[in-house]
């Protein structure tokens, strides 16, 4: 009888290499969190993603790039703070 594999188990058994983050995540700036969710904010910075900004979704363990319209959000609920933290 043979025993059923789901594809992720199946590759573990063959000894393929498994990526679970990005190659950009070693040189990635994170930037900050989105409101309401705690998720960061990040920014690559090296690779064929440089200057894409991603969302990382904690709870389910995945990155999503960020369009135009959710970045408009972040920005809208974000500060930047300059050496003075009293100047916004």
């Amino acid at each position: 009888m043979d025993l059923y594999l789901p594809p992720l188990a199946q590759c573990v058994a063959a000894g393929c290499e498994i990526q679970i983050v990005p190659d950009w995540i070693e040189t990635c700036l994170t930037i900050g969190e989105t409101p309401c969710f705690g998720n960061y904010i990040s920014v690559a910075t090296e690779g064929a993603a440089a200057g894409r900004v991603f969302e990382f979704d904690h709870d389910g363990f995945e990155f999503s790039e960020a369009d135009g319209l959710r970045l408009v959000k972040f920005a809208s609920h974000m500060r930047f703070i300059d050496e003075d933290p009293m100047v916004q």
